[in-house]
């Protein structure tokens, strides 16, 4: 399952590198609108598509105003935020000019993929494991309009709801015209997104700790999430010595457990991405 997920990834980022080089610049400034792609990168699409709701594409064009851009996704349960998982990060000074790329989200089940690519073909990927649950009905889709771009406002580009009731309709602009939607939803994720004129810089404790809380919760049972004393606020250190090799781990998050076992420990590269683990749970 995770090669053939790997194959959809990669397909669908061809398509959206290719897009970046061949679609037509947009129109209009400072707005996000679904991607325009041509007959054979939509091939490509349908190809690797569960169906035609189940890839999004979307093209962006901001002012040199803006220099960062984040994706996210936010999980609801009952109709209250649970949590989030932190995506991707764009840090887009330096680039002259509009801030131009295309943003690609890709649902697989239980997985839901990010893309970014930038107009200077530099290309940013996040995936994340989503919980699913027993449902009637089930919806899912992308924004469908143009959406207009604002310092620090919150876009919803895609959703993807569970109801006890099958003959609830789902579109996807409804999030923001009925927010009460998200009441009837025993589960619902959406990927958001905004713009912002602070420069994003580099990785913060903050969200070294943010990003860990990720892989807890893609990775571990509730009832070991449970049992994390500090789950909301782990202990992060920077530049700290590896158990498993003699070099230093740039950083190191650690999760105190209600056990006499010991902590949850995860260690992460400059880049977030993690490369050990000492678990004695």
């Amino acid at each position: 399952m995770k090669k053939i997920i790997g194959i959809l990834l990669a397909t669908c980022m061809i398509a959206i590198g290719a897009s970046c080089n061949s679609a037509k610049p947009i129109s209009e400034t400072n707005v996000i609108v679904p991607a325009k792609l041509s007959v054979g990168q939509q091939e490509i699409v349908d190809l690797v598509s569960i169906d035609e709701y189940s890839t999004a594409i979307f093209d962006y064009s901001a002012k040199d105003t803006f220099n960062g851009l984040e994706i996210w996704i936010e999980c609801y349960k009952n109709g209250k935020m649970s949590y989030s998982f932190h995506g991707i990060e764009v840090d887009l000074d330096g680039v002259a000019g509009n801030r131009n790329g295309r943003i690609g989200i890709v649902l697989n089940h239980n997985r839901m993929t990010l893309a970014v690519v930038t107009d200077s073909q530099e290309k940013y990927i996040d995936a994340k494991t989503i919980e699913t649950i027993s449902y009637t009905g089930r919806a899912w889709g992308p924004k469908n309009d143009t959406v207009i771009i604002e310092n620090e406002k919150e876009i919803i580009l895609y959703g993807y709801a569970f109801y006890e009731k099958a003959d609830i309709a789902y579109g996807g602009q409804v999030w923001n015209v009925q927010p009460e939607m998200l009441k009837k939803c025993l589960y619902a994720y959406l990927v958001k997104c905004k713009f912002s004129t602070k420069h994003l810089g580099g990785l913060t404790a903050e969200k070294i700790a943010n990003i860990a809380k990720d892989h807890i919760k893609e990775n571990c049972s509730q009832y070991v999430i449970d049992t994390i004393i500090n789950f909301d606020t782990p202990i992060v250190e920077e530049n700290v010595q590896c158990w498993w090799k003699e070099e230093k781990a740039p950083w190191k998050v650690t999760f105190n457990v209600f056990s006499i076992l010991g902590p949850i420990v995860l260690y992460f590269d400059n880049t977030g991405s993690m490369i050990g683990f000492d678990l004695r749970v």
